[in-house]
């Protein structure tokens, strides 16, 4: 690892969605992020869902939330697409 003061561990649990899954996906995420169509859809472009269970989230103004899926579920955060 260098030393760009950051990092991280990923052990995913997940899987790569086609068909309608697939289609349902792409078109919320380009909903959301209009302005990045060229990550989103294409050709060599995979739709991948992974299943988080916790996670430290850094805004661009190094403020980082702690988020974990049990304690959203219990609050009712978790957002459905």
């Amino acid at each position: 690892m260098s030393d760009v003061g950051g990092g991280f561990v990923l052990e995913p649990d997940g899987v790569v969605e086609e068909g309608e899954r697939s289609a349902r996906y792409r078109a919320a995420h380009l909903k959301h992020n209009p302005d990045y169509p060229q990550f989103i859809v294409g050709d060599d472009i995979a739709m991948l869902c992974v299943n988080a269970t916790s996670a430290r989230i850094c805004n661009i103004d190094d403020q980082v939330t702690k988020w974990d899926a049990t304690s959203s579920m219990k609050d009712g955060m978790v957002e459905h697409y």
